[in-house]
């Protein structure tokens, strides 16, 4: 079996909930990450193999649910892009009803 130093890329699926983005490791990655720590144990303790496999990933899957892996920094500079956008968009929407009222008013003159 390949050493911790071998471990594949883990792969993140993009999931967007409502009110916020947010990263999920791919099951498949953590029970190989699992199976590496377990297959990197020391030969004579291979009795425990499969026990420390379950630890491993109920240890990795706990950390894992823990972590927020989206930068909130990133969350948060789309968040205020989003509102900067949204009142110039108002601010537009406000000139252009000024500008069609002026308009129906010079055509009534």
């Amino acid at each position: 079996m390949s050493g911790i130093n071998s471990m594949p890329d883990l792969q993140l699926i993009r999931v967007q909930p409502l009110n916020e983005i947010t990263l999920m490791f791919d099951p498949k990655s953590l029970d190989d990450i699992a199976s590496r720590l377990a297959g990197a144990i020391p030969p004579g303790l291979s009795s425990l193999k499969d026990d420390l496999e379950k630890s491993f990933h109920a240890i990795l899957q706990g950390a894992l649910s823990k972590l927020d892996l989206v930068t909130r920094e990133d969350f948060e500079v789309q968040k205020l892009v989003l509102a900067k956008t949204r009142s110039k968009l108002e601010d537009l929407e406000k000139r252009v009803t000024e500008m069609e009222q002026q308009l129906l008013s010079k055509d009534e003159s």
